[in-house]
């Protein structure tokens, strides 16, 4: 292959060889849904509209398509390539090598670290080719091209493959089979994956492996046929009394101690590898394949900013004025609390705030989900994401809000581990990264200041799993202040102001206002709050004067005038009267406190 060739060139020069070809971006990832030319390849027309995208590199698609296995090395794992056979070989830019061996006629699964920095790629795999560029500046090379014989894969690397893919996919699932044989086989096929996955896996592996063996077959069974024959032998599958054994099988026996393979490392060799750059989505905020969370109190627009995100990601436009989009990105926004009218007003209302027609930017790159009933403990919902999320490839998802995407019980440690869970594997399969919009628990009983993660509703665990999140609360002057946590190093806390009308002939921004003054004046609110909580309590919810919040809280009464001043800027407290008697026994009105306690509805307010 000649490298001072175009990339159509070269993508025409694969596919003369048996390969098959998909364009890809710079990002690596597929630009087209790519699943039918894993297998049959693409016509010449094809490949000529698809690489007139300046931006498309090119893939070679591998397995029996293709006729090859791709033995992908990392660049810290490169003396790995002493242990493989001779063959072609390319330098990926990233430092890496790709080892291209011959395709052993039987399907090889595609594996992630069957040794350290050293995965597979096989059927229903693909690995980017030179010329291609790298994000890093660098394009891949043939080292050794890619023109003649390659070797065989190496019997022990498919030993190796089998070890860690002891439930790897049955012949007909990539072979199929012809009319006639059809129900018989999907029966067969249907029985022997539920009998050997847990029920958790069905509809999310097994079901995709059924549909992936009937697209094989000449011609496919209808879905509904299918599907009904499905349904008929997972209902027999879970009554079976032995199903419980399944779920959790025996742990195989270990290997003698003497002779197991180390599975740890010199720290030596830690330190020795090059520093990884974070992959910023933006920078300093959000990471690349991280879980957060927007959270705040209602009326604290988290909805909004919501919304100012996943239009700054797909237009570049900075967050706030101020945070860095590297590059356009792509967001997928799942809305199920407020309406269709409200996230339209909203979304026009903050475009028209950037000064500028980005319409072509939204259209292409933002795809909304308004009140669909996405539900996130439901398995067909689950698959129904995935499936969503595969075709579009957004390097964002938007979940708006928490508490109306599962009907579990918030406070359960083990409920909420489980719809997590859900969400890390979204992140994980799919390589994006997600925020979910989420509401603070009501302040009660707790004195002190508690950290913004803490005040999440429900179990703890939520908060354990947050990576880059932002959390807002009230400040004087209309001002929202935003805590942000990321394991990278949060940013200081600052504030930021919306600004503009959500009038049709004006617009809103959201405006980086600067730092966040010292949190110690809100802390000692947010303790005198509690207090006032308690006292209105205590007093069968009546207001109550300064004088009682005085004898509660063991303040001077010009502290405890001060502190309900800022609780009364901040939304959190508001003001009445109560009848009382003066000193000569005269009735007179004295004004009193009372804690806010109501919250709306639906979404956050507009203002």
């Amino acid at each position: 292959m000649n490298q001072g060739t175009s990339i159509l060139a070269e993508a025409k020069a694969y596919l003369s060889i048996g390969l098959s070809v998909i364009p890809v971006g710079i990002d690596k990832k597929p630009l087209i849904d790519w699943k039918r030319y894993q297998t049959c390849r693409p016509s010449s027309e094809e490949l000529e509209t698809w690489f007139q995208d300046p931006q498309a590199q090119v893939g070679i698609v591998t397995g029996s398509i293709s006729g090859v296995v791709a033995v992908d090395i990392e660049a810290t794992a490169i003396q790995e390539i002493e242990c493989f056979p001779n063959t072609a070989f390319s330098k990926t830019g990233g430092g890496g090598v790709h080892l291209m061996y011959r395709h052993p006629g039987h399907p090889v699964p595609n594996v992630v670290r069957l040794r350290p920095g050293v995965d597979i790629r096989g059927d229903g795999g693909y690995i980017v080719a030179p010329p291609s560029l790298h994000k890093s500046g660098k394009r891949y090379e043939w080292i050794v091209p890619l023109n003649g014989n390659l070797a065989p894969l190496p019997d022990d690397i498919l030993q190796e493959i089998r070890k860690r893919n002891p439930r790897g996919p049955l012949t007909e699932i990539v072979q199929g089979v012809e009319e006639g044989k059809r129900d018989v086989s999907a029966t067969r096929l249907i029985g022997s994956l539920l009998a050997h996955y847990p029920e958790g896996e069905w509809e999310s592996v097994c079901w995709r492996l059924v549909e992936a063996w009937n697209a094989q077959n000449k011609p496919p069974l209808p879905l509904e046929q299918l599907r009904k024959c499905w349904d008929s032998i997972t209902r027999r599958e879970t009554r079976k009394p032995d199903r419980q054994a399944i779920e959790a099988p025996a742990q195989s026996a270990s290997p003698p101690i003497a002779t197991a393979d180390p599975f740890s490392e010199p720290a030596s060799a830690l330190l020795d590898e090059p520093d990884e750059p974070v992959d910023w989505l933006i920078e300093p905020l959000i990471e690349r394949a991280s879980i957060g969370f927007i959270g705040g109190e209602p009326k604290q627009t988290k909805s909004i900013l919501a919304l100012h995100l996943a239009i700054s990601a797909v237009t570049t436009q900075q967050l706030f004025g101020k945070f860095t989009v590297p590059k356009p990105l792509r967001v997928f926004y799942v809305q199920e609390e407020d309406g269709r009218r409200r996230v339209k007003r909203r979304l026009k209302a903050l475009l028209r705030g950037l000064g500028a027609d980005h319409s072509a930017a939204v259209g292409e790159r933002l795809r909304v989900a308004i009140h669909q009933g996405v539900r996130i403990d439901e398995p067909a919902w689950i698959e129904r994401l995935h499936s969503e999320l595969e075709t579009f490839k957004p390097d964002l998802v938007i979940f708006d809000v928490l508490s109306n995407l599962h009907s579990q019980e918030e406070n359960s440690q083990e409920a909420m581990a489980k719809i997590m869970t859900v969400f890390k594997e979204l992140r994980d399969r799919h390589g994006c990264a997600i925020l979910i919009v989420h509401h603070f628990k009501k302040m009660g009983g707790e004195t002190g200041f508690i950290r913004p993660n803490q005040r999440l509703r429900g179990s703890s665990v939520l908060a354990a799993t947050s990576e880059n999140s932002f959390y807002l609360s009230s400040q004087p002057d209309k001002l929202i202040r935003l805590d942000h946590e990321s394991k990278e190093g949060p940013v200081e806390p600052f504030v930021y102001a919306i600004e503009g009308s959500w009038e049709e002939s004006i617009g809103v921004r959201l405006v980086y206002k600067g730092k966040a003054g010292p949190a110690q004046q809100i802390a000692k609110a947010e303790a005198f709050y509690a207090v006032l909580y308690q006292r209105y309590e205590a007093a069968g919810a009546e207001g109550c004067t300064y004088r009682a919040l005085a004898d509660a809280s063991r303040l001077n009464e010009n502290t405890v005038r001060e502190r309900l001043k800022l609780l009364q800027t901040l939304g959190k407290v508001q003001e009445g009267t109560l009848d009382g008697l003066t000193k000569d026994g005269k009735k007179r009105k004295v004004k009193c406190f009372t804690p806010v306690l109501s919250e709306p509805a639906e979404g956050d307010s507009e203002a």
